[in-house]
């Protein structure tokens, strides 16, 4: 968790920004118990890439889904609607 907070608290201070989206992804499950939807989560971590002025197309933010997915970082359920994002971390 602390490693996500740094990473997300210091790219404003790198030129360009370096902010990954991977690190928001994470960020923002650990905010909401571990558990979001994934329309949800792809509408706030966009949110958050805008903010700091990064493109912040769908796109984007599957991949970054679909890494941490490949990593063991998160599932995804899909009995869910269109879907139940939990962190294996928190």
């Amino acid at each position: 968790r602390h490693m996500v907070d740094v990473q997300l608290l210091t790219a404003r201070d790198t030129n360009p920004p370096t902010l990954r989206e991977e690190a928001v992804l994470l960020h923002l499950l650990y905010e909401h118990e571990g558990e979001m939807g994934v329309n949800e989560l792809k509408q706030e971590a966009s949110a958050v890439l805008k903010e700091h002025g990064k493109p912040n197309g769908n796109g984007v933010v599957i991949r970054a889904l679909y890494s941490l997915v490949a990593n063991g970082l998160v599932q995804i359920d899909r009995s869910y609607g269109n879907g139940l994002v939990t962190s294996l971390l928190v």
